[in-house]
């Protein structure tokens, strides 16, 4: 039983040490263009294998689109522009990005 313990405290342990959350979100709206710019700032050795994979989209506590991606843009960061032609002032916007690997970090921003 103390086998089985430790074994499981080990599993878990390392499956934490490879989460890699993205390490900040930031959204701005251009208000001329209507669109919304995501920038998940997550760094990363190879695009391919270890990527945000989704970025959720919400505007006032309701799901407008999950975006499923299938690599990063950079080694650096994610960039995503996704156009908002309904939005108005006052809207809170939600973005959730998703790493491949156990992680998320999200933020919000009110259009002005």
């Amino acid at each position: 039983m103390k086998k089985a313990i430790a074994i499981l405290g080990f599993v878990l342990m390392g499956s934490a040490l490879v989460a890699s959350p993205p390490k900040k979100v930031n959204l701005t709206f251009n208000k001329a263009a209507k669109e919304l710019t995501i920038q998940a700032i997550h760094k990363t050795k190879d695009v391919n294998k270890h990527f945000i994979k989704t970025l959720k989209i919400s505007v006032n506590g309701t799901e407008r689109e999950v975006v499923e991606l299938k690599k990063q843009s950079s080694l650096e960061e994610n960039l995503y522009v996704y156009k908002m032609d309904d939005v108005k002032a006052g809207d809170v916007i939600k973005v959730v990005a998703k790493c491949n690997k156990p992680g998320s970090k999200s933020a919000e921003l009110t259009v002005e």
